[in-house]
């Protein structure tokens, strides 16, 4: 995957469109994030934060980034991709044999129900119950600036 000049992973909707990846083996390093009835509170500080530690231990980016957010009621997280360390304290997630369920949803409106409306209705089409969902914003002002449309992966690990 490569990079915007913005440094924004430049998404091909062909790979992640109703697709269904392995993450196998992949990292995270996760920070807690207020949510108040499904709405993010603070998740920039929260993202810079997770970053600062990730420099802090001496653990590797993935680059471009992947910076999933869990959205919740109260209680969320933001992932952020990372290459697999050597030690594996709380805040590192890997997801051991996780196959997940993926769609792309690019408009000129901001929002998150109609993408998980349109990943809901993938994942039932596969005959599979989703066990966790996530967000990966594609996004930034500068890429909306020059796109003039919001381009958001929705993931959902399957059960």
């Amino acid at each position: 995957m490569e990079a915007k000049s913005c440094g924004c992973p430049r998404i091909d909707p062909a790979l992640w469109h109703q697709q269904v990846h392995s993450w196998k083996g992949k990292c995270f390093f996760a920070k807690q994030v207020n949510f108040f009835f499904g709405a993010q509170l603070g998740m920039d500080v929260r993202t810079r934060e997770a970053a600062e530690e990730i420099e802090r231990r001496g653990y590797v980016m993935e680059d471009p980034a992947v910076i999933l957010v869990q959205p919740g009621l109260f209680k969320g997280y933001v992932l952020i991709g990372i290459a697999a360390p050597d030690d594996r304290p709380p805040e590192v997630r890997v997801f051991d044999d996780s196959q997940m369920a993926s769609v792309v949803l690019s408009s000129p409106e901001p929002g998150t129900a109609p993408g998980l409306r349109l990943l809901k209705s993938f994942v039932a089409s596969l005959k599979r119950t989703c066990a966790e969902r996530y967000v990966w914003y594609t996004t930034c002002p500068t890429c909306l600036a020059q796109e003039k449309r919001y381009t958001t992966v929705f993931l959902a690990r399957l059960r």
